[in-house]
């Protein structure tokens, strides 16, 4: 927490410094809702018992660290051993169609036979 709060206290001038970050990027960074909406979520995970892994954690999955686009958190609930099994992702959209359910129910009834 000491280096959050340590970011959180150092004048725009000398984050400007940092590469990578820009007035666009600081415009919002030190509004107060962001905290609040952070804390939240923190909340949320928490009451939910939802684990977060960093990419830097040991338990972070190995394949997904070479990945160029690999999420640097993931989260998941419940026993998952993410080093030892075969994984498949789906991507898609944040409003699914029955369509798009019924195809992964059918998609994961086939791999499991």
């Amino acid at each position: 927490m000491d280096r959050q709060k340590n970011v959180l206290e150092q004048k725009k001038q000398t984050l400007l410094k940092i590469d990578g970050i820009g007035v666009s990027r600081l415009k919002d960074f030190f509004d107060a809702s962001h905290l609040k909406a952070a804390e939240q979520e923190l909340n949320f995970i928490e009451k939910n018992n939802i684990e977060t892994l960093y990419f830097k954690d040991e338990n972070y999955p190995e394949k997904l660290k070479h990945c160029i686009d690999g999420p640097l958190l993931l989260f998941q609930r419940g026993n998952i051993n993410l080093k030892n099994q075969r994984i498949i992702s789906v991507v898609g959209t944040r409003k699914i169609t029955q369509s798009g359910i019924a195809f992964c129910e059918k998609f994961i009834e086939e791999l499991v036979r």
